[in-house]
């Protein structure tokens, strides 16, 4: 009886360390990096990204912490198919995001496929099994598959298409102003496709940026310890917009329209 009550004691001091040890922390289901290492990280694993906006003052955001990314069935699903970036919009880095991808509600997820190309927004408080149901769809959708090789870092930035959503290191400072008034600025303006801190990978920007470009001159320009790729040459406010559209529409490039 005195070793049976022994064994029952050892269990229990050990089971719950044997739990832990299987289980994972939610705090160590957030990707460490930028966005641009994000997606990068999510090419060459083969999965989904996930953006969660959130905010230390909004109520539900901290309710979504404490209950859906707490749930040991959706960290593991998480864990196994997706890169996930916890966004905090009063940071640097969380506010560049939110500019950049409209984020208008918290808490706000996005999801997005290994190219960038957004798959679904959800724009309010989300449980655990709704979440990890509407993952799983898009999973299956997406066809993922960890077996699928993917180019190299270096060859990443070589086609057109693969400059989408990922591609900018460099997004503008919420302190400076993204809007341009066309009113009373000088008749010329650039699009600010992106920015690196290798010259190298500014030249393979330039170079998929000439190949969907005809009328305009694509540049690169060393600007504060940055190598920014420009589009040159746009006469007016209007033209810029309407460029600025096109480029995000049909070939899933964002910019920023700057004055030259």
């Amino acid at each position: 009886m005195k070793r049976f009550i022994v064994c029952l004691l050892t269990i229990c001091i050990i089971w719950p360390q044997v739990i832990s040890a299987h289980s994972i922390n939610p705090e160590d289901l957030y990707f460490n990096g930028t966005f641009h290492q994000a997606v990068l990280r999510a090419q060459q694993d083969d999965k989904l990204l996930l953006l969660e906006f959130s905010a230390d003052w909004c109520m539900p955001c901290e309710w979504m912490k404490k209950n859906t990314f707490t749930d040991s069935k959706l960290l593991e699903y998480l864990k196994d198919n997706a890169i996930v970036l916890d966004l905090n919009i009063d940071e640097f880095h969380g506010f560049e995001l939110k500019q950049q991808f409209d984020v208008r509600f918290l808490p706000t997820i996005i999801l997005l496929n290994s190219k960038g190309d957004i798959l679904q927004r959800i724009e309010h408080s989300i449980g655990a099994d709704q979440l990890k149901s509407d993952i799983e769809a898009l999973v299956t959708q997406q066809n993922i598959s960890l077996e699928n090789k993917i180019l190299p870092k270096e060859d990443i930035i070589t086609e057109p298409i693969l400059t989408a959503n990922f591609i900018q290191e460099n997004i503008q400072s919420p302190k400076s102003n993204t809007n341009v008034n066309p009113q009373n600025d000088p008749p010329s303006y650039l699009l600010q496709c992106g920015a690196f801190s290798d010259k190298i990978n500014a030249i393979k920007l330039k170079d998929s940026v000439e190949s969907i470009i005809e009328d305009n001159l694509v540049i690169v320009r060393l600007v504060e310890r940055k190598y920014k790729v420009f589009i040159s040459g746009i006469e007016d406010f209007d033209t810029a917009q309407s460029l600025q559209s096109q480029l995000k529409s049909t070939h899933k490039l964002p910019t920023l329209i700057r004055k030259e």
